[in-house]
């Protein structure tokens, strides 16, 4: 489950965002074979947990979505559009996102898939609304891809961000025991018939 937070920190209203979030598809492996889902966007005050409205932003009527699989390439992308006046970012205000991302059945364990996630476009009006006009500023972010030296720029307050989730896959070790009771013969290689045996089958993930 990721949870991505984008807070307006300037003095004017952030219209129409775009978010994408760019998720890692080594091969093998990744998190690009299933779509995202459940999705859930909602504007929240400046304190970042008082919801400005007691309902979540509603998908296809306040903001789009789009999921671009690229088997080809290192990574698939999600992208996340605004496009309402319930969407719109006032001064102060954070607009988070959250969603439950799969990882692939081929994936290997010990590998690190890092998501890189930003906000890359943003506007000083309503592009859509009645009263939109030429003298909208468009505002872009950049977004590093997954080779950069410190992807997402952590650490720096700026417009993106990443996140490394280690994969771990369970290794199972199986061993079948017997032990002849009869002739306490342990571990038992022989038995007599009549003979009793005692078997212990031992699963580990080590």
């Amino acid at each position: 489950s990721f949870t991505i937070s984008v807070q307006n920190t300037g003095t004017g209203t952030a219209w129409d965002m775009t978010i994408t979030d760019e998720l890692p598809n080594p091969v093998p492996g990744g998190m690009c074979d299933v779509p995202p889902t459940n999705i859930v966007a909602q504007i929240y005050q400046s304190d970042g947990i008082t919801p400005v409205d007691g309902t979540p932003l509603i998908a296809g009527v306040d903001y789009i979505t789009s999921f671009t699989g690229a088997p080809a390439d290192p990574v698939c992308t999600l992208t996340l559009t605004m496009q309402s006046t319930d969407a719109a970012i006032n001064a102060g205000q954070f607009l988070i996102v959250s969603y439950q991302a799969s990882l692939d059945l081929n994936s290997v364990g010990g590998t690190v898939l890092t998501n890189v996630a930003a906000a890359t476009e943003w506007f000083s009006g309503d592009t859509a609304g009645a009263g939109a006009t030429g003298s909208i500023h468009t505002f872009t972010g950049a977004l590093d891809d997954i080779f950069t030296a410190n992807p997402g720029t952590v650490g720096t307050v700026d417009e993106q961000d990443a996140h490394p989730v280690m994969v771990e896959i369970p290794t199972l070790i199986f061993e079948k025991r017997v032990v002849n009771v009869t002739s306490t013969q342990n571990p038992g290689t022989d038995a007599q018939p009549g003979d009793t045996l005692s078997y212990t089958l031992h699963l580990e993930n080590i």
